[in-house]
């Protein structure tokens, strides 16, 4: 039985927050193959169906997801981010033009165990993920040379061992099918928000339950509160409603 997944996502368009008018309904079964994606703009309050939707896009749970430049950023299974383009277009009735990139290929296998993080500086995409060991997050930044010729070019690592004062920061759990010994990878922080330009890292620490941030600058760690509640980062976008028209 196919379960409906309805995702909200703050998006500007034209320079208006459109946070309540766009929306993004997928009709999927849970970390299976999606049928077809529904799509629902409200500037025409019509629905619009994508019937060939690739049925090799999976989605699952919790991944990053990230506007940028007019562009929908959603990382999927497989190591892959889906990109949508021309959101615009939906008050036209026309569906938007979507396509995928693959993550680095550094972040595998760490990626199929954690996730990663988005950030946009500067106009341009940003993701970050811890290494194998733990002991540094890895920042890439996404490259267009050519038109949708895409790369991932390293951009910094940020000392986690130092931070943190201790290097076993990562240990392994039996797993897989049989159970095989030392399979799945755990690291005891999950990034949960990445902001360069604000030079902030936002950290989740499992061994000591808190929720923290790293300061890139000066590469310490400071608390924010007690307590892991499946925290969603999120920045608000302010702008003025349009004039309404007097009643009658």
């Amino acid at each position: 039985m196919a379960t409906v997944v309805q995702l909200f996502w703050p998006l500007i368009l034209h320079g208006h927050h459109t946070s309540m008018s766009s929306a993004l309904i997928a009709c999927i079964h849970f970390f299976s193959l999606a049928g077809k994606v529904e799509m629902f703009s409200s500037a025409g309050s019509t629905w619009l169906v994508d019937d060939e939707w690739d049925s090799d896009i999976t989605f699952s749970w919790g991944k990053p997801h990230l506007f940028l430049n007019g562009m929908l950023c959603v990382e999927i299974r497989g190591q892959q981010v889906l990109v949508f383009e021309g959101l615009e277009t939906m008050s036209d009735g026309i569906l938007p033009y979507h396509y995928t990139i693959d993550l680095p290929f550094d972040c595998a296998p760490v990626s199929s165990f954690t996730d990663g993080c988005f950030d946009k500086s500067s106009g341009i995409l940003h993701y970050a993920l811890q290494d194998r060991s733990g002991h540094s997050i890895v920042v890439w930044t996404l490259e267009d040379y050519a038109h949708r010729l895409w790369h991932w070019t390293l951009k910094c690592h940020l000392n986690m061992a130092d931070a943190f004062g201790r290097k076993d920061l990562v240990c392994y759990d039996n797993g897989g099918i049989g159970g095989v010994p030392d399979w799945f990878w755990n690291c005891d922080y999950r990034i949960l928000a990445l902001e360069l330009e604000r030079e902030l890292v936002v950290l989740s620490d499992h061994k000591t339950m808190k929720l923290i941030s790293y300061n890139i600058s000066t590469g310490e760690l400071n608390e924010i509160r007690d307590g892991l509640e499946g925290y969603r980062y999120y920045v608000p976008c302010y702008s003025e409603l349009p004039a309404q028209e007097p009643s009658v």
